[in-house]
């Protein structure tokens, strides 16, 4: 389901998030690559690829997700 919040009600929509959001369903166009990085494990992979190797680490080590996404 996807939600169109109004921009005035953002901050009261926010502040009302209880625990995590999870991501259920992902849809990209054909052409849609996404930053792709130049380093690291996901190094020259675009956003599908990058979401299928980060799914294959997080049981192990959810520790991998988060720095996958540090500057």
């Amino acid at each position: 389901m996807e939600y169109w919040i109004p921009a005035e009600d953002l901050s009261a929509f926010n502040e009302a998030i209880d625990g995590p959001i999870r991501l259920k369903e992902g849809f990209f166009g054909a052409a849609f690559t996404g930053y792709v990085p130049d380093a690291y494990g996901l190094k020259r992979k675009d956003a599908v690829s990058q979401f299928v190797a980060l799914s294959k680490t997080w049981e192990y080590s959810t520790f991998d997700v988060a720095c996958a996404f540090e500057e």
